[in-house]
């Protein structure tokens, strides 16, 4: 009797430890639907203001590092979304550390330099791969200066011949 009662001890505690192990398992497992950045939405775009908010959601408490790079053309290599920098042309300009509030979710306005930035969000977790933006910033008016003068030259060649 004694040893029937031992036997369907051991066994209870077997399935206590492994309904315990099967838990843990579970519970690495991370959800990746939990973080998630929202703006910017798209892996590289132009825009013209320098001033630009950052926003996702992430659980509560969890830090989100926000690390900006950018480039000056020194090398008149013009860089724009088609033609990119390589990684050694990017400058660190500053890395800020957000925690996402009770709320679950996160924002931060970042100053940007003109010309070619690269955002970079991680979240500060292991297994989630950090998300690479590239921000191309310009100025409208110079864009705008840009245009006319080529199409001037385009057309000035034309009228030249024509008189």
């Amino acid at each position: 009797m004694i040893k029937k009662l031992s036997i369907c001890f051991l066994i209870v505690i077997c399935f206590i430890f492994i309904g315990a192990f099967d838990n843990q398992a579970y519970a690495n497992e991370i959800d990746l639907s939990k973080y998630e950045v929202f703006n910017p939405s798209k892996s590289s775009f132009s825009i013209t203001d320098r001033v630009y908010l950052i926003n996702g959601k992430a659980p509560t408490g969890t830090d989100v590092i926000i690390d900006i790079y950018g480039t000056t053309d020194l090398t008149r290599k013009n860089f724009n979304l088609e033609n990119l920098p390589l990684e050694e042309d990017y400058i660190e300009i500053f890395t800020e550390t957000v925690t996402s509030g009770n709320m679950g979710f996160f924002q931060k306005q970042i100053d940007l330099v003109m010309g070619i930035n690269k955002v970079v969000v991680s979240f500060d977790v292991e297994g989630i791969k950090p998300k690479e933006y590239i921000i191309l910033v310009y100025d409208e008016y110079v864009a705008q200066a840009n245009i006319i003068n080529s199409r001037e030259a385009r057309f000035g060649g034309i009228t030249n011949l024509i008189k």
